[in-house]
């Protein structure tokens, strides 16, 4: 199997294996970031980006991540050097209001996301990216917005 493949099956049983505890933290995680992206809508690089961006689910999405991680305030899984509630949770938050699902989907997705980015900042090699001149959100991260 594929790295790729693995991460995807990875990420597909997430939401299955968690434990009620597990979703509840997803849930705060939401809460959370959500409170990330509302203050990072009063950064003065928020208004250059609302002028950017349109109204398309796509934009709204990428709005909403930079948002999030405008304040330095989103949560850090510190071992995968990866900041994943800034690009799952706008992510999850706003296919599931286009599609019109409930919010267990969004815990759902959360926790698949989480399973993506995460996973896949350990196994590349995490921190140590940073000095090669990656950043691991910007790699990893559209892997768990998918």
């Amino acid at each position: 199997m594929s790295t790729l493949a693995d991460l995807a099956a990875r990420a597909v049983r997430a939401p299955r294996a968690a434990s009620g505890d597990a979703r509840r933290l997803a849930a705060l995680h939401v809460l959370d970031t959500m409170g990330c992206v509302v203050s990072g809508a009063t950064h003065p690089i928020a208004e250059s980006a609302a002028r950017h961006y349109g109204g398309s689910l796509r934009d709204r999405v990428l709005r909403w991540s930079a948002q999030a991680h405008l304040d330095e305030f989103d949560a850090l899984h510190a071992e995968a050097a990866v900041v994943p509630a800034a690009v799952v949770v706008p992510a999850a938050l706003l296919v599931a209001e286009h599609e019109g699902r409930p919010g267990a989907a969004v815990v759902d997705a959360v926790l698949a996301g989480y399973e993506a980015v995460v996973e896949a900042g350990l196994r590349f090699g995490g921190a140590s990216l940073y000095g090669a001149g990656w950043w691991p959100t910007a790699l990893f991260g559209p892997l768990g917005a998918a």
